[in-house]
């Protein structure tokens, strides 16, 4: 009888929720090469939580600051995120926020949203760049080496040359 009452009595099961302002970020790089955008990130739930936040795509990307974050119940903190990307474009990703209960004996199933990210860079070629600048230096050694071909190999012949360096050290 006892273990009968036991059983039909609820037994309540909680997690630790996650609630982040905006709903989304929007990156705009232009030729500094970064932004920077701040998140509100807020615990919801009764019972304090750890949360950790990570890109999805690209995540050499990103520097996240603090990417693993404690609060209390209902308590609220500012995140940076800053992004740094290598090309150019438009590009879409998401955030992973995830809340895990610091509670053991708590339902122990972390929560979590993704939070959309746009990215549009114009951030200008560096590689390109560098693939003119070996461009230009191989001409130049092309032409530098035409010249010293035609004007002194090409008007002396080895045994003047060699005897040109024998008389050096001699």
């Amino acid at each position: 009888m006892c273990i009968s009452v036991l059983i039909q009595i609820p037994i309540s099961v909680g997690a630790v929720g996650v609630g982040v302002e905006p709903a989304g970020l929007n990156f705009n790089i232009n030729s500094n090469g970064q932004s920077i955008n701040t998140i509100k990130l807020t615990n919801p739930s009764l019972e304090p939580g750890l949360f950790t936040i990570a890109a999805d795509d690209f995540s050499d990307w990103f520097t996240i600051q603090p990417s693993e974050i404690r609060l209390e119940a209902n308590e609220s903190r500012a995140v940076k995120v800053q992004v740094k990307p290598n090309q150019s474009g438009r590009f879409a990703t998401s955030l992973s926020v995830v809340g895990y209960p610091l509670d053991t004996r708590s339902f122990n199933a972390g929560s979590g949203l993704k939070l959309p990210v746009i990215i549009i860079s114009t951030v200008p070629a560096v590689a390109l760049r560098w693939f003119y600048v070996g461009l230009v230096m191989m001409a130049l050694g092309v032409l530098v080496g035409g010249w010293w071909w035609y004007y002194y190999l090409r008007h002396h012949s080895w045994w003047w040359r060699f005897k040109q360096i024998f008389r050096r050290y001699t």
